[in-house]
């Protein structure tokens, strides 16, 4: 292994001093904010026509391009702001901080993804995609309550687990593989309300950044995506916020300056509201029996400008669902709670080293934890509590560097986590009664990462990366190399063609039963009967502008998966069965591959895209189906999706705005029997012992996802009204109907007899939603 550690070590050194600076060209570096509220824009773009080159601000707003001496035409942009255009002279290294003025204050924002422009340094991957909080906003949500991972959902070669949730499954993997970061650190459990809604709080958002294509060596730890969420940083120049109301739930967000122009603050919260009158009732008919079910988010953010060269931000997200019944009478009490939830805190340092070296420092700390506790209380007070969870501290570093014709990124990432996949406690008359609790385990793990973008000839690019994972668990220390490459041809100024091949390695597994992401879902560490998972991804992609603000972009893909786990046939879970969730696992293959197609139109009344993907989802392990391969529960053949948004009107003091969305989908696979038979009375047991027939059926599962649910389709239509008020308000009234026209989608199906019934959970819902921006 330390031989391998060396090469990578004089892999970086090579990146970092390989490269000379030449006497004739200049650095030219600086941050680029928003002039209203002076945060900064992560990946704007800047471009010199004449040279034919660019670069894009990072996470922080900062960039830094080589240019020759002389005089320069500069194009400074940002998706939704007006563009700068200057003709400068640079002699020497030249620090320049640009201010994008927002386009129209109410229209010019686009509504839809808006893919990175081609001349940004990630623009060489395939498969990127770039989502601002106005984005998630307009598009129809389910009870009005904009929901991220759901915007995500309508792109293509994205899936959601069941109709109305918000998980997501991205070409063909399962929701644990995709790697979900609120400002830049993982969260465990995405869910609130059971699935239905994610913890993301659209009011703290700045920007998501989706890669499902070409990931970049500075992202690891999951197979199929990275969902890159970032936090706003608050208005450094005047205070302000945003308050909103829905069917479900009720927000605030403040955000202002702690020192002018200096330091700012950003603290929003998100509550559920409807196990309030829900409680009341009960308490007013005095009801022997009450149960509730709430959640909440709180997001809050400092940033402090200690000089130009150094800047500190400080970060906090906590939220938790709780769900309880107590029941009472004359001699007893009984109290059930299940409560669920997360908490991220993450402090960064940004150093402007040089004009040249840009270096960012994080640690952080995320916990994800489920409890449920069942008490009964008389004379003395009885009960057991079962908990589950994974912690992780991490301190990691950043730096990137900008050289003549190159730009350079590397940096580092300790990581330490402990999993408790399942305590349990018993108190009071129950304490004789063994626990089934199984030891904490921890690991830790230790990542190098470097990657440098360029140019070698004529219309090419490379994006060509490298990144090594030294992971640690029980009495194993095992080194893992992650190569990356992508490649982009440029044919014309209207067409290019790009390439990736990656390797990815997730040393977390998830227990799950596949049918829902649950807070039951437990998380378990690899080790030497469970290795990490590990996956090679293969992706072509073309990418041509049709028109002015209309492309065309299609993607061929395939990814082969080792290492999956999967439960054994007849678990569905694994908490209370008194054996270790090895003895219950099962270790296999995977195999996705696929091709999507995607038309987006970015100007006019009417933007929108449509996207269709053909894809296959397979597994296979030795115990299952006989070492065949069978389709994993989200393997759909045809998945079509379609948002538009159409302008009604635009005025200097009103906007309104109507959105649809379609989305049509193969049905999920599930198993059915494929044996029914029915078994015989044992002599002596007479016929009216009706509970015994129950066990007189057997049944055998031998191929797995035997069966495809019908298809899953349903149009969702919303209409926003915006009216500007005085002193700079804005309020914002949406009408919205989920399921227009009442498809009933089956979202489950149950036994009966010798017939199944269906279940569908979501009708026509309608909802409308209010806000007030000030």
């Amino acid at each position: 292994m330390m031989p391998r550690l060396k090469l990578l070590s004089l892999f970086v050194l090579a990146v970092f001093f390989g490269y000379g600076q030449s006497g004739s060209h200049v650095t030219l570096s600086g941050k680029i904010t928003d002039f209203k509220s002076g945060e900064h824009l992560a990946g704007a773009s800047v471009y010199l026509p004449a040279l034919q080159r660019g670069t894009s601000s990072n996470s922080f707003g900062y960039y830094a391009i080589q240019l020759p001496q002389g005089r320069h035409a500069l194009e400074i942009s940002f998706v939704g702001y007006g563009k700068i255009a200057v003709v400068l002279s640079f002699s020497k290294d030249t620090v320049a901080d640009w201010h994008l003025i927002p386009g129209v204050d109410m229209a010019e924002v686009s509504v839809t993804a808006q893919r990175m422009d081609k001349t940004l340094v990630n623009g060489v991957m395939p498969g990127i995609y770039y989502l601002s909080a106005r984005n998630i906003e307009l598009a129809p949500a389910l009870l009005g309550e904009s929901d991220a991972l759901k915007s995500i959902q309508l792109l293509p070669g994205v899936k959601s687990g069941n109709e109305g949730t918000s998980g997501i499954n991205v070409r063909g993997g399962s929701h644990d593989q995709n790697l979900i970061l609120l400002d830049g650190v993982p969260v465990y459990n995405t869910n609130h309300l059971f699935g239905y809604l994610s913890t993301f709080n659209t009011d703290a958002i700045r920007e998501i950044r989706f890669y499902k294509g070409g990931i970049p060596s500075r992202y690891g730890g999951r197979l199929s995506s990275v969902v890159d969420v970032a936090m706003k940083e608050g208005n450094s120049k005047e205070a302000g916020g945003e308050v909103g109301l829905n069917p479900v739930s009720g927000r605030l967000m403040l955000e202002g300056p702690l020192k002018k122009e200096v330091a700012s603050f950003m603290i929003s919260g998100r509550r559920s509201w409807l196990d309030i009158p829900l409680r009341a009732g009960q308490w007013i008919s005095g009801n022997m029996e009450t149960l509730g079910y709430a959640f909440y988010d709180l997001n809050a953010k400092i940033n402090w400008i200690i000089n130009p060269r150094n800047r500190v931000f400080l970060s906090h997200y906590q939220g938790r669902d709780g769900y309880f019944v107590n029941t009472k009478d004359s001699a007893s009490t009984d109290r059930y709670s299940f409560n669920w939830g997360n908490f991220t805190s993450v402090a960064r340092w940004n150093l402007v080293l040089s004009p040249r070296l840009f270096m960012n420092t994080s640690a952080y700390h995320s916990l994800y934890r489920f409890r449920e506790a069942f008490e009964n209380v008389r004379e003395e007070k009885t009960g057991q509590h079962t908990s589950s969870g994974l912690e992780e501290y991490s301190l990691k570093g950043d730096f990137d560097c900008s050289l003549t014709g190159h730009a350079v990124k590397f940096g580092y990432q300790v990581s330490w986590q402990s999993f408790s996949p399942e305590m349990t406690s018993i108190s009071g008359d129950l304490s004789g009664i063994p626990a089934p609790s199984v030891p904490e385990t921890k690991s830790a793990s230790l990542s190098l990462y470097g990657e440098d973008e360029f140019s070698p000839v004529d219309r090419f690019a490379v994006n060509a990366g490298l990144r090594c994972l030294v992971y640690h668990s029980g009495n194993e220390t095992v080194l893992y190399p992650e190569p990356r490459l992508s490649v982009r041809y440029s044919a014309n100024q209207m067409t290019d063609l790009k390439m990736s091949v990656q390797r990815m390695v997730q040393t977390v597994h998830l227990l799950t039963n596949n049918a829902l992401n649950m807070p039951t879902d437990l998380w378990v560490t690899a080790g030497e009967k469970t290795p990490p998972e590990e996956a090679w991804l293969y992706d072509m992609g073309i990418n041509t502008r049709l028109a002015e603000g209309l492309t065309l972009e299609g993607e061929l893909y395939c990814k082969s998966m080792n290492n999956l786990l999967e439960y054994r046939p007849g678990v569905i879970i694994w908490s209370g069965t008194g054996k270790s969730w090895e003895e219950l696992t099962v270790v296999g293959k995977g195999l996705n591959y696929g091709a999507e197609v995607m038309v987006e139109k970015t100007t006019g009344r009417l933007t929108g895209w449509a996207g269709y993907s053909l894809s296959w989802a397979l597994r296979k392990f030795d115990e299952i189906n006989n070492g065949r391969y069978f389709p994993f529960k989200y393997d759909r053949r045809h998945d079509f999706s379609l948002l538009a948004t159409y302008r009604v009107r635009e005025t200097g003091m009103k906007q309104k705005l109507l959105t649809s969305s379609f989305v049509f989908a193969s049905g999920n696979a599930i198993t059915i029997p494929d044996d029914h038979i029915r078994g015989m009375m044992l002599p002596g047991l007479a016929a009216d012992f009706s509970y015994i027939d129950s066990f007189s059926w057997y049944e055998s599962f031998p191929h797995p996802n035997n069966y495809r649910m019908p298809p899953f389709h349903h149009l969702d239509v919303a209409y926003a009204a915006t009216k500007k008020l005085r002193h700079d308000r804005r309020r914002t009234w949406t009408f919205s109907v989920y399921n227009v026209y009442n498809r009933l989608n089956p979202y489950f199906y149950y036994k009966t007899h010798d017939s199944f019934k269906q279940i569908s959970m979501l009708p026509v819902v309608p909802s409308v939603s209010w806000s007030l921006t000030f």
